[in-house]
């Protein structure tokens, strides 16, 4: 909730804002932190009017705000509450973490039980079936000839349903499901790991696949 929040101050943009609630998105979940270019890629309001201070002001905000959320743990632990659990023995500090992100072979559990995470558990099967269907749907309307324009608002509006997601926005969402899906592969233990993606995942659907099937 907290990474949505952000996402919408940031193309309203609010950037303090967003980057105070990126913070706090950090602080309810660390590895959110990766989740940073994302938020730099979505559009703020006026595009042609963005600077790298919007962008300085975001950063440095949610450093600050996510620092903070940590600071009682590492008074009581030290550097020690960067410590995870590893299934595969590799380590446990944040250099093993970041270094086990070039193995993800090794994966710790049985690949059909992953895969049955990010679908079936994640989506339900109904869910993960229409979710399947509803983007081979997209893919052949894409290689259908556009329909000419008649001229009524109706068929103007139709006719904007399936590109109205902006390129930034669509490649926003496409990079954040690609970090959660590496971030889900590095410590595969369970599928609520994925949450975050479902949000990017239903915005690159409702740009890629016809509006009836959205």
């Amino acid at each position: 909730a907290l990474l949505l929040a952000a996402c919408q101050a940031r193309v309203r943009g609010r950037a303090l804002l967003a980057g105070a609630l990126f913070g706090l998105a950090i602080g309810a979940r660390l590895t959110t932190a990766a989740l940073l270019p994302v938020l730099l890629l979505l559009p703020p309001p006026r595009p042609e009017r963005e600077t790298r201070r919007d962008a300085l002001v975001l950063s440095v905000t949610a450093a600050v705000f996510g620092a903070l959320c940590y600071l009682p743990a590492y008074q009581r632990y030290g550097w020690e509450f960067l410590r995870f659990v590893d299934p595969l023995g590799t380590g446990s500090s944040p250099l093993d973490f970041l270094s086990g992100m070039f193995h993800l072979e090794r994966l710790p559990f049985p690949p059909a039980l992953i895969a049955g995470q990010a679908t079936a558990l994640l989506w339900g099967v109904p869910g993960s079936a229409l979710l399947a269907a509803a983007f081979v749907a997209g893919a052949f309307q894409r290689g259908r000839p556009a329909p000419r324009a008649t001229g009524s608002a109706q068929a103007a509006a139709s006719l904007r349903a399936f590109d109205f997601a902006p390129g930034r926005v669509t490649l926003a969402a496409g990079v954040a499901l690609c970090i959660e899906l590496v971030l889900y592969l590095r410590l595969p233990h369970d599928e609520g790991y994925l949450l975050p993606a479902v949000p990017f995942t239903l915005i690159l659907a409702a740009a890629a696949t016809p509006r009836g099937w959205f």
